[in-house]
This record gives C-alpha cells, sequence and structure tokens, in this order.
C-alpha cells in the first residue's frame, strides 16, 4: 500500500506501485488525483463541498482503481467516481443538490 497526500495543487506520494490510465487514444498517463479533485470541484462549483471530503474521494476512487490492476481505462475511472459520488449522496445531503445534474 502506498501513502498518498492529495492537494488541489499538489500531490506527494511515498514510492509505491504506480496507477496508470489508459485513455481512449491508447495513450497512458499515470493517475492524478489532482486533476480528479479539480474536476468534482468544478462539478460542485458553488456548493456547499468540503475540498477534504472531494480528496478523500479521490484518494479512495484510486486504491479501488489500485486493486484492479496497474493500468484501468479512463472509463473504469469515471465509473469508479460516479461509484462513490452515488455514495456520497446518500451519506451527505448537502451534496445531494451539487450532484442532481450528473445522474
Amino acid at each position: 500500500m502506498h501513502l498518498v497526500r492529495i492537494s488541489v495543487h499538489h500531490v506527494e506520494r511515498a514510492t509505491g506501485p504506480v496507477l496508470f490510465i489508459e485513455k481512449r487514444s491508447g495513450e497512458k498517463e499515470p493517475f492524478k488525483p489532482a486533476k480528479l479533485v479539480a474536476g468534482v470541484l468544478s462539478a460542485c462549483k458553488n456548493r456547499p463541498v468540503d475540498d477534504g471530503d472531494v480528496e478523500e474521494l479521490a484518494s479512495g476512487v484510486e486504491s479501488s482503481l489500485m486493486a484492479i490492476g496497474s493500468t484501468v481505462s479512463s472509463q473504469m475511472v469515471g465509473v469508479a467516481v460516479l461509484d462513490r459520488l452515488r455514495e456520497w449522496m446518500r451519506c451527505v445531503p448537502p451534496v445531494c443538490e451539487c450532484l442532481q445534474g450528473l445522474f
């Protein structure tokens, strides 16, 4: 298991396995938690969503994807994010307002 500290602007990782994302074009790039955090925060702009919760979501997505393998498709990333957001909607009522348009 590897340790990750995420911030919207900075990601620090302890040495460990790296998750790669395979895009539709076939190009592979390392998973960037900050990119995922920025996307979710953008989708929830002007909503009562805590940055720390979004960072935790990104870390959970990365962990679940690492359990699948060292390379996953970008589509799998999207599904993992939506699964986490659905869970989040059930647990955090203010987030429901933010995510209503996504489902």
